[in-house]
């Protein structure tokens, strides 16, 4: 009877040891567990994965120091946590495992005490974390990215404010220099001195049609809405150059008054360019040209 006992208590202890071996080398990460022998801790069982990944041989890892898996700045880290687990019961760190070859790849490491009488041993695995450490690099570089593209946006905007800004004040002083030249034109005793006042007025006309430069206007607006005209003009196709040109002077907020003032032409002519853009964009009555612009 004893001996059957020993023979089923040989057979359990062999069943339980090839259990624990198949368990721990089909863990899909490093298993590993350490003990302190002399003044470091030293590998004593660890898994398949531990000797794939690492590089190293069974009798290579045999009683390897536990620093031995990481670079110089790891190796801090790690002997902070090691000593993390035996005051606190566990830690975890997240640090690069370094290869016999060299290489360093990221790994998250998570070890625990393993209370065995008097003797100092802890266990742990090694989780390989490269994939979610080159998301995060890759979206950090999408937010940089966006960060830079809306730094861009922004001074783009404030350069086309900027001019708008500019061209319309250049406009109003050349539209009150002109009505002053037009009240001394009228005036009956500049005989003498008429023709040099019509020369002045025909170059303060001019500047105020060259203070507005489409071309640089339009230069600074693409910037900022780059598809602006061309999905306005895939839209609404019917669209003349003048009508995109005052679709665009609305979609920065130019008043219709200096709209005027930049076109050089009368609020009523305004109005009915404004008028037959609503009607080739069938807008109703009711219906605003600027938040309908906004749309592109």
């Amino acid at each position: 009877m004893n001996n059957q006992r020993n023979i089923e208590g040989f057979n359990q202890q062999q069943f339980n040891n090839l259990f624990n071996s198949a368990l721990v080398n089909n863990l899909p990460y490093l298993f590993w567990m350490y003990e302190l022998i002399g003044n470091e801790y030293k590998l004593i069982k660890w898994n398949k994965n531990q000797e794939i990944y690492t590089e190293y041989s069974t009798e290579e890892l045999y009683h390897k120091n536990a620093l031995d898996f990481f670079d110089d700045q790891g190796k801090t880290s790690a002997a902070k946590a090691i000593t993390e687990i035996f005051e606190r019961g566990s830690a975890k760190i997240f640090e690069n495992l370094l290869t016999k070859s060299g290489k360093t790849i990221p790994y998250c490491f998570e070890g625990y005490l393993f209370n065995f009488g008097s003797r100092q041993i802890f266990i742990g695995i090694s989780i390989d974390v490269s994939e979610e450490s080159e998301t995060k690099k890759k979206l950090k570089l999408v937010e940089c990215e966006k960060e830079r593209l809306l730094k861009i946006d922004q001074e783009n905007k404030k350069e086309l404010q900027s001019y708008t800004a500019k061209i319309l004040r250049n406009n109003i002083v050349s539209n009150k220099l002109s009505r002053q030249v037009d009240i001394i034109l009228a005036k009956k005793d500049i005989s003498n001195c008429r023709d040099e006042i019509l020369k002045l007025k025909t170059i303060i006309d001019s500047q105020q049609v060259s203070t507005y430069n489409w071309e640089m206007f339009q230069s600074k607006f693409d910037k900022v809405y780059a598809n602006f005209f061309d999905s306005l003009k895939t839209k609404h196709p019917e669209l003349t150059k003048s009508e995109l040109q005052f679709c665009s002077f609305v979609k920065v907020q130019i008043s219709i008054v200096d709209i005027a003032s930049l076109l050089n032409i009368s609020m009523e002519g305004v109005k009915k360019k404004k008028y037959r853009i609503r009607k080739k964009l069938s807008l109703n009555r009711s219906d605003s040209l600027e938040l309908y612009l906004l749309k592109f």
